[in-house]
């Protein structure tokens, strides 16, 4: 059996371009979220939150990334309270598996 799949590629990115979308026709992709087409309660609350700041068409791969990347930092950060520490939103702070790019002090 021989298959093409393409993990990430699905969005406004493709979709901006006739002859990506030519070429991508019988091709399967995965997908993270749910794609924007189905305009569940979850994706138009994602779409109406990236044209507050700018994205008009469908969202890019990496915009639909940023989106619930950004939006799972907001929730840990919600629940652990109105004082969050660096060790209550990530009990493994500072190991190989928690990054610089976040810098939570307190």
């Amino acid at each position: 059996m021989k298959a093409i799949l393409i993990p990430d590629a699905y969005g406004g990115d493709l979709l901006a371009s006739k002859v990506a979308t030519q070429v991508a026709q019988g091709i399967d992709f995965t997908s993270i979220g749910t794609p924007v087409e189905s305009k569940t309660p979850a994706v138009n609350q994602m779409v109406a939150a990236l044209a507050k700041v700018g994205v008009t068409g469908d969202p890019t791969v990496a915009e639909q990334f940023g989106y619930m990347d950004i939006a799972a930092f907001v929730a840990g950060l919600q629940a652990d309270g109105a004082t969050p520490t660096r060790r209550a939103f990530h009990p493994v702070a500072g190991s190989p598996f928690c990054g610089p790019l976040v810098k939570v002090t307190g």
